[in-house]
């Protein structure tokens, strides 16, 4: 029997619920009556055309899927809990090269040859050029008297780190800008381009960036992830240009979005504003990405063995807000 305030037809995935609201009160209705919660979906909405999906909402049944993905895998199905209609299975099962779909130890050996190309070193010179970008940024967005705060400061931003942390000249950063909104706008009406074409463009791209930094290394970030030894190996061009795609996509939106958030949030409780002005700390900038997280939900699905230990086909996490 489904919770009394969701009526049917109702899809927790639908981006233009969203558009207009967070459904907090779905959220909490399911939590006092439906830990798991099944969300029938048509077919030719998500891409996956298996009917529905379930829904995760308490944490601790959150917690024991995300530390068990011998039972549950983020590599089976992706963890993107909705494409376009029209996307081909061969599509889905491309994604699997995106570090962020995948699982051990596929997973865990990515991971450790990234972490290998963030160093100290290059840690404190990427915050040192950052720091530097977000003031130019900052000032240039004040001196316009006003304008579009997404777009001169929230978009601006996440792009500039991105490219300086793969080496990508300030020339090139015009493409790919335009190459990365192509690429997570494909369900936005405001956007116009192929996002096929455009991640077509961000693979050769990188796959070229890689190739000259193995002919010309440099003491980047870059040339430390390609020339990082674990396992006697370090990335590949090709898991450069998925490792870049990776950074296009979600480490560009998500933090575009947190920082929109954020700033609106101040809008809406200047008092916070004053607050945070007069005694600002790491503290506050972390509850401002909390407080607009973008990474609030992903999916999961069982896989052979947890077939056998569990009754979900697929999940939905929805982590609680602020966590």
């Amino acid at each position: 029997m489904s919770p009394r305030i969701i009526s049917p037809g109702f899809d927790f995935t639908d981006p233009d619920l969203f558009a207009t609201r967070l459904p907090l009160e779905e959220f909490a209705e399911l939590r006092r009556t439906a830990r798991v919660h099944w969300n029938p979906q048509p077919d030719g909405v998500s891409g996956f055309d298996d009917g529905g999906y379930w829904v995760v909402t308490k944490l601790e049944d959150i917690k024991h899927i995300s530390k068990h993905p011998d039972l549950f895998s983020s590599e089976e199905n992706t963890a993107v809990i909705r494409f376009n209609g029209d996307i081909t299975r061969d599509e889905i099962e491309v994604q699997r090269f995106l570090m962020l779909n995948q699982d051990p130890p596929r997973h865990t050996q990515l991971r450790r040859i990234v972490a290998k190309g963030f160093t100290p070193r290059a840690i404190e010179s990427l915050r040192a050029a950052l720091r530097e970008r977000a003031e130019r940024i900052v000032h240039a967005a004040k001196k316009t008297g006003g304008g579009d705060f997404v777009t001169q400061v929230a978009s601006e931003l996440p792009l500039q780190a991105i490219a300086e942390l793969i080496g990508v000249p300030q020339e090139d950063r015009g493409k790919i800008f335009d190459w990365s909104n192509q690429m997570i706008g494909y369900d936005d009406p405001e956007f116009e381009g192929d996002h096929r074409a455009a991640t077509a463009e961000v693979m050769g791209y990188s796959w070229n960036l890689a190739e000259t930094k193995r002919a010309c290394p440099m003491d980047d970030i870059a040339t430390g992830l390609l020339r990082a030894d674990v396992d006697g190996a370090g990335l590949t061009s090709e898991e450069f240009a998925w490792f870049v795609i990776l950074l296009a996509v979600a480490g560009n939106e998500t933090t575009r979005n947190s920082i929109t958030h954020g700033m609106k949030a101040f809008v809406d409780h200047p008092d916070q504003w004053e607050l945070y002005r007069t005694c600002a700390s790491s503290r506050s900038r972390c509850a401002c990405a909390r407080g607009g997280s973008t990474a609030s939900r992903a999916g999961r699905s069982p896989t052979s063995e947890g077939r056998g230990r569990t009754a979900l086909t697929s999940a939905v996490l929805y982590i609680p807000h602020g966590l």
